[in-house]
């Protein structure tokens, strides 16, 4: 990954922070939905969807590469992220903005989509 996404995610803050932290940074990030509704407005749907799939990537990439112990002793399961995103879109909606509305709702419907644990990968805890 390269681009804005790339930098955002070597960031310290974002290494040290627990997977639905970063889904949420990932939902909240207003360059992300801009860049991709503006992608979307001039027909470069393709690429629009490149940014989606990257942030998702993103997403998983994080989530399976960090352990985060909740206090019930468990892993943070992966539905932590599919409800942060789908709250940051309710709050978006909510107040108007519907880029990162948008933004979300496509996020949402990656991670949906998505296969998880990946089929070489196991769940941590």
């Amino acid at each position: 990954m390269n681009g804005v996404f790339g930098e955002m995610r070597l960031t310290s803050a974002t290494r040290t922070t627990s997977p639905a932290s970063y889904a949420k940074l990932v939902a909240e990030d207003r360059h992300l939905a801009f860049e991709c509704a503006q992608l979307s407005a001039v027909g470069a749907t393709d690429d629009a969807l490149l940014v989606v799939a990257e942030a998702v990537d993103g997403i998983l990439a994080h989530y399976g590469g960090m352990l985060v112990i909740t206090p019930t002793g468990q892993g943070e399961p992966f539905e932590e992220a599919l409800r942060t995103v789908e709250l940051v879109g309710q709050r978006s909606d909510a107040s108007g903005d519907e880029v990162q509305g948008t933004w979300c709702t496509l996020l949402h419907q990656k991670l949906i989509g998505a296969t998880w644990p990946p089929p070489h990968e196991t769940p941590p805890g």
